[in-house]
């Protein structure tokens, strides 16, 4: 059996006469039933899940599968309801997200900015490279999973024609020549065609109203597809985090990015990395952030997304992100 880390469940230090005071956000909760209730799902989760496969593609069919203005898909609730509550009880709290992040080679050595992005990477959730020791192993069999060559299956399953009409056909692996799946970030001695990403991530909380963490743009040209599953809190009351669909609405039927000095002067706004004019774009559809809810994209020329800003909020936005690229 694997070790639960009772701490991480009930986010807890103290147990006074059997009774559990739990300090959360200046909340003083007693909870020592639900506590244990608590861990009782936890190992339940763990025995059952233990040798199958824990897919936030299991419940996707092709209804749930969009094509304007890309090929994007989105489902709530993704996860069995058990799963996602076990997952959610032992996601790994900021610090520890900021801890890893610290360890990262891309790490900034300044403080840690509000509104911004940090995440554990896949060779650290698997144990591969210092940075997570304190993360469950049920995201560790979450992560494991998601980057397999099984998930990438699945994915082409549903997304396969839209990733090869992106892509090419390098990107599948019927494709002649075909070189199997890496991890990123994890040296191998022969190239792989793809490697996969799984990033528990999160954003700091925004200490001021009316900012995004990433406002309107695309993602880097070597990512086949990206996908976003949200863990919002059960106490976060905030509004915005959501995903945006954008569509471009320039009439040469391309939009221009935006020059370096624009970018900043969004930037000191608080609305970080746009790309694109406000003038040539619309929004076509918002996937909210809310709990349990998946939304892939299959990257192109045209997958203009952003998010949304947030109210001030002593919460993290939380979420998974799951993507594959050409190494």
């Amino acid at each position: 059996m694997l070790p639960l880390r009772s701490s991480s469940i009930l986010r807890a230090p103290w147990r006074v006469s059997g009774v559990v005071i739990c300090v959360w956000i200046n909340c003083l909760t007693l909870s020592l039933g639900k506590s244990v209730s608590n861990e009782t799902l936890i190992v339940e989760v763990m025995k059952k899940y233990a040798g199958a496969k824990i897919s936030v593609l299991s419940r996707v069919t092709e209804a749930h599968i969009r094509h304007e203005p890309y090929t994007h898909l989105v489902i709530s609730p993704a996860l069995p309801p058990d799963l996602y509550e076990a997952l959610d009880l032992v996601f790994p709290t900021l610090e520890d997200v900021l801890h890893a992040a610290s360890l990262q080679p891309s790490a900034k050595k300044y403080p840690v900015a509000p509104n911004t992005r940090h995440k554990i990477q896949t060779p650290q959730a698997l144990g591969l490279i210092p940075g997570a020791e304190n993360l469950h192993p049920l995201w560790r069999h979450f992560s494991e999973y998601h980057t397999s060559p099984a998930f990438y299956d699945e994915m082409v399953s549903f997304l396969g024609k839209a990733m090869a009409q992106s892509k090419g056909q390098k990107c599948l692996p019927t494709t002649r020549g075909f070189k199997g799946y890496g991890i990123r970030n994890v040296p191998v001695k022969t190239k792989p065609s793809v490697v996969l990403d799984c990033q528990v991530s999160m954003n700091t909380p925004p200490v001021k109203e009316h900012t995004t963490v990433r406002g309107a743009h695309l993602d880097a040209d070597e990512e086949i597809y990206a996908g976003l599953l949200y863990f919002r809190g059960a106490n976060d009351r905030s509004k915005g985090g959501d995903l945006e669909v954008i569509k471009c609405i320039n009439p040469k039927g391309r939009c221009v990015k935006l020059g370096q000095s624009e970018r900043a002067s969004y930037a000191k706004k608080g609305f970080a990395g746009v790309q694109f004019h406000p003038r040539d774009i619309k929004v076509a559809s918002t996937v909210p952030y809310e709990a349990n809810t998946l939304a892939f994209f299959v990257n192109g020329p045209t997958s203009y997304h952003a998010v949304t800003p947030r109210s001030v909020t002593p919460y993290p936005r939380r979420f998974v992100n799951i993507v594959a690229q050409f190494p």
